[in-house]
């Protein structure tokens, strides 16, 4: 139909802009950190240190290992053709830090796959990668609410007993802070955390 003609226009451009973002997001991210440096107490040097390279350590092992290696087990490509192709949808999820713009990415990578492997194009095939996409998005965002059993090791850890009420509203909380990006999920731990008057440095 006419919308949905209108709505695959807008995801082209989409896609069209953010690869012109990603070119330059290597310059971005050098002003950033840039900027972090030049900013940062040099007490707390040494433990950002080590956040970052533990953070960088699993994030490099996930992004380039463990899902690369899942994807060419279950698919009909090799393991670097997979980090190829997921390149820019990677770049764009880190740079951002919004999962959901990197899914146009992510969707043309699956199709171009799916031609390498032989299978023909056509709507149906378009649906399934549309759908399997949709889906696994929602699923990947389950990872929110664990929001609620870090608040609820946080009252514990701080000797912060919960009252009958703040028991019942929390799954209410966390569920509402969960919603969205997962960057939304700071701003989550921060709110819930300041409402049941656990520390700061939680």
């Amino acid at each position: 139909s006419a919308l949905f003609e209108v709505l695959e226009a807008i995801q082209v451009a989409s896609v069209t802009l953010w690869g012109w973002i990603v070119r330059f997001a290597p310059i971005g991210v050098f002003a950033l950190f840039a900027a972090a440096a030049g900013t940062i107490e040099p007490s707390r040097l040494s433990g950002l240190l080590l956040y970052v390279v533990l953070f960088l350590i699993g994030t490099l092992l996930l992004a380039f290992v463990v899902l690369p290696a899942a994807l060419a087990a279950l698919a009909p490509v090799g393991h670097r053709e997979i980090v190829k192709e997921l390149q820019p949808a990677l770049v764009i999820a880190v740079v951002t830090t919004l999962s959901v713009v990197a899914l146009p990415f992510i969707q043309r990578a699956a199709e171009r796959v799916a031609t390498a492997a032989g299978c023909p194009d056509s709507e149906e095939r378009s649906n399934v990668i549309k759908a399997v996409l949709a889906l696994s998005y929602v699923l990947a965002q389950l990872g929110n609410y664990f929001l609620y059993l870090l608040m609820l090791y946080a009252a514990y850890e701080y000797k912060k007993p919960l009252t009958t009420a703040e028991e019942l509203l929390l799954p209410l909380w966390t569920l509402l802070s969960g919603l969205g990006s997962p960057t939304a999920i700071v701003d989550g731990v921060i709110f819930t955390g300041r409402w049941l008057h656990l520390p700061a440095e939680l």
